[in-house]
Order: structure tokens, then sequence, then C-alpha cells
């Protein structure tokens, strides 16, 4: 492979990634920094787009989810309304009951 000279300043950070990796010489190790970074740029991207299918669609079962929780809690303020209105018939059927008892046992 043909070679070029090239003079870069870098951070001690950066010098410190460099140094980390595989290789004997330093340009070996930036060499195969550079080659790893540009081989997983294609396996991130693919993992970000699983993801972002993953949120879109945990997004869309989130939205049903609510939806049918918003149904279920309108259902329940009607069943507690019919309750009440039913608690409310039956204390008047149980009070006029009440009465007629009390106007037989007094004839």
């Amino acid at each position: 492979m043909a070679s070029t000279s090239k003079t870069m300043r870098l951070s001690d950070d950066v010098i410190k990634l460099i140094e980390a990796e595989p290789g004997s010489t330093f340009t070996e190790k930036f060499e195969n920094l550079v080659y790893r970074a540009f081989d997983e740029i294609p396996k991130h991207e693919e993992r970000l787009e699983s993801l972002k299918r993953c949120i879109k669609s945990e997004t869309w079962r989130l939205e049903r989810i609510r939806s049918t929780a918003a149904k279920l809690e309108n259902q329940s303020n009607n069943l507690q309304f019919s309750l009440s209105n039913m608690t409310q018939q039956l204390k008047r059927a149980v009070s006029g009951l009440e009465d007629l008892y009390n106007d037989c046992k007094t004839e």
C-alpha cells in the first residue's frame, strides 16, 4: 500500500485512544482505529434504524394502551354514575316499602 506522510496535532486524549489500539507502530494503531471505526459505522447505523423502528412500534402500542385506558376510565365513570343512580332508586324504593309496611302496621 502506498504511504503518504502527513503531520497532525492531536490532543493527549486522542493520542491515548490511538495508543490503546492494537498494532506495533503509531501509524499501524492509527490505521487500525480508522478501519475499525469505518467498519463499525454501518453496524451502528443498522442498530440505530432498528431502534427507531422499535421506538415507533412501542410508541404506537403505547398510544393504543392510552386510548384503551381512556375508554376504560370513561366506562368506569359511566358505571359509577349508573350505580349511584341505582343506589338512589333503591333507597327510594326501600323507603317507599318501609312507608307501606308502616302504613299496613298501623291499620
